[in-house]
């Protein structure tokens, strides 16, 4: 039992040490407008491990990833109908909470023709 005060104490410590040797990453996704666009696609991805995460915004247009590893990432977001902005150099040192805010652009549209003449 007189140990036990110890062994807490290791514990405590433990846990905090494991805290510090990650970060966090934040931010929202926005459309042209500036609107926030809830249900996008976010990915970060670690430039130097290729360790990937995926998440959705919420309906405000949030994401969060919490528990990341520390080092150099890129983020992306994806929603159909918008091209894909890529950030990067994004560095995330151990306890940091680093917002990184994307806009979506709007994917270009084609002309399609349809020809509604039957051959003969």
């Amino acid at each position: 039992m007189r140990y036990l005060p110890a062994l807490l104490l290791v514990a405590i410590l433990a846990s905090a040490l494991r805290a510090q040797s990650s970060a966090a990453l934040s931010g929202t996704v926005t459309d042209p407008s500036g609107a926030l666009v809830p249900g996008a696609g976010v990915i970060v991805k670690s430039t130097a491990t290729g360790f990937t995460r995926e998440t959705e915004t919420d309906s405000r247009g949030v994401y969060a990833f919490f528990a990341m590893p520390v080092g150099e990432y890129e983020v992306r977001a994806r929603k159909t109908g918008f091209v894909e902005p890529v950030r990067t150099g994004i560095h995330l040192d151990a306890g940091e909470n680093s917002t990184v805010d994307l806009e979506l652009k709007l994917a270009g549209s084609a002309t399609v023709t349809v020809n509604a003449d039957a051959p003969l």
